[in-house]
């Protein structure tokens, strides 16, 4: 297994119920497929460098976990579909 981060902007407008709502979904998604969930760091709201979806701010997560290669590909498009986040990025660690 092999060590990744996940960097999630997600909406600032949310309340904070809706943010967290949203934070768990992604991190029960990781865990779903086989990942092993080590954490996450919330960076708060900043200002995106272009509008996404109409918003000029966005609200920054980044988990951490450890996964094989092979699911990387199914977890993002995962991600995509589920409208959990407006953007994400998967790197290794």
């Amino acid at each position: 297994m092999r060590k990744y981060e996940l960097v999630s902007i997600l909406d600032p407008d949310l309340d904070e119920e809706e943010l967290e709502g949203k934070i768990q979904g992604v991190e029960e998604l990781i865990k779903s497929l086989g990942c092993e969930f080590k954490g996450l760091d919330k960076m708060g709201a900043r200002k995106l460098g272009f509008d996404i979806n109409g918003k000029k701010r966005g609200f920054y997560v980044i988990f951490s976990f450890e996964a094989e290669p092979s699911i990387i590909s199914d977890l993002e498009r995962e991600i995509k579909l589920s409208g959990l986040v407006m953007r994400s990025m998967t790197s290794r660690s």
